[in-house]
């Protein structure tokens, strides 16, 4: 909520191995671009920069909140060159089922279930929307902005809609064959004809 780690004298006195293990990596994280940009002020004097002090603990990170750790995630690529979206939720490990949590180089939103969260995921594939964002953002490290996404009219999920929930469905069809390496073009078709149909695009 704060945006910012737990102070430092907590986490050493409470987490002390969790403290330990961060300490290895002080210098490193300390140089971080998001940290000397959010974590970071400047004192002067005469109006000139005498040094730059930190404003929180050298783990704190930013970009991340609760919304980071949502039961149902649609997540795609920020530096891609096309649209590229997964749906992320939980994980089995060795270690119990966990949290799958995507890197700082995609950009994201949260679903209340996990067919809201595919039916969203098969429109972000589908052909219409990478050719409409590919009408006004180019590859590369601002193609796929969370910005991209604010002009997409998608209709809300209806689970009772049977258009949506083909979506829905043809969005699970496609995560199954990728994990089991199989060819997806048929499924992505599918999508791309339902797509259509959703917007009434089809002449």
């Amino acid at each position: 909520m704060k945006r910012q780690g737990y102070d430092e004298d907590w986490l050493s006195t409470t987490l002390p191995l969790t403290y330990g293990y961060l300490v290895q990596f002080k210098n490193s994280l300390m140089k971080r671009a998001a940290y000397l940009k959010y974590f970071h002020r400047e004192i002067k004097q005469h109006g000139k920069v005498v040094r730059v002090e930190p404003t929180a603990p050298f783990y704190s990170m930013y970009n991340i909140n609760k919304e980071s750790f949502a039961r149902y995630r649609v997540v795609w690529k920020r530096m891609a060159n096309r649209m590229a979206a997964t749906v992320l939720s939980s994980w089995k490990t060795p270690f119990g089922s966990k949290t799958v949590v995507a890197t700082d180089t995609t950009s994201l939103f949260t679903a209340r279930t996990a067919d809201e969260a595919h039916y969203l995921c098969a429109i972000l594939n589908s052909r219409t929307v990478d050719d409409f964002v590919r009408s006004f953002s180019s590859g590369g490290r601002g193609f796929g902005a969370p910005s991209v996404v604010k002009d997409l009219a998608i209709p809300s999920f209806d689970e009772h809609d049977r258009l949506h929930k083909r979506l829905a469905q043809f969005s699970r069809e496609a995560h199954d064959a990728v994990d089991l390496a199989r060819e997806i073009a048929d499924i992505e078709a599918r999508i791309n004809d339902a797509v259509e149909e959703l917007w009434n695009l089809k002449p």
